[in-house]
């Protein structure tokens, strides 16, 4: 009979191999020529990204400072 330490090891073990198997699977077949995982894996791109977005975007101000100043 199993002990409930033995069951605990196993479920764990099963987690584990099917986590490395997810992240195997997604960078395997991760297409490196489309343009969300160019831009997705490239700090410096990313970066550029959200600077040039911050730029596009008017400045809000939240409800909660409404009024204020």
């Amino acid at each position: 009979m199993l002990k409930k330490r033995d069951g605990f090891l196993i479920l764990f073990l099963i987690s584990l191999i099917t986590s490395f198997l997810f992240v195997f699977t997604v960078n395997l077949f991760a297409d490196e020529n489309s343009e969300c995982f160019k831009c997705h894996t490239s700090t410096k791109k990313l970066i550029q990204i959200t600077r040039i977005i911050a730029k596009e975007r008017p400045p809000t101000k939240s409800e909660e400072t409404k009024g204020e100043g």
